[in-house]
């Protein structure tokens, strides 16, 4: 005869549920480009972007500055590139770390600054 049987197990710690995250597309993909274009650092208040390649020269783009919990605080569009010209950007903030986004068209690069004052 065939015996159905039920196992029960007695669990002696809290069930911890997995976070199954997944990508979300947005039909733009940003192209990450794996040479530094870019030499970006900042010096009292001011922040300074040097195009060191040929990939973004000529073009027009936006930079943007976050604090380190993520929010922007800073955003210049219009910037254009040229290759050995040091763009300036006046910098209003505390001191601190900071992350510098620069896009231009699906091109996008990212870097860090520490302003000390």
């Amino acid at each position: 005869a065939n015996r159905d049987s039920t196992v029960i197990v007695a669990i002696d710690h809290p069930v911890v549920p997995i976070l199954d995250t997944t990508k979300v597309t947005t039909g733009i993909t940003d192209r990450i480009i794996p040479e530094k274009p870019f030499n970006v650092f900042a010096s009292e208040n001011t922040l300074n972007i040097d195009l060191l390649t040929q990939e973004f020269d000529g073009k027009r783009g936006t930079v943007n500055i976050y604090n380190f919990s993520g929010s922007r605080i800073m955003q210049v569009n219009n910037v254009e590139w040229y290759k050995g010209y040091l763009k300036k950007i006046p910098l209003n903030v505390f001191q601190g770390i900071y992350i510098v986004e620069i896009k231009t068209g699906n091109q996008r690069f990212v870097s860090k600054i520490n302003v000390i004052k």
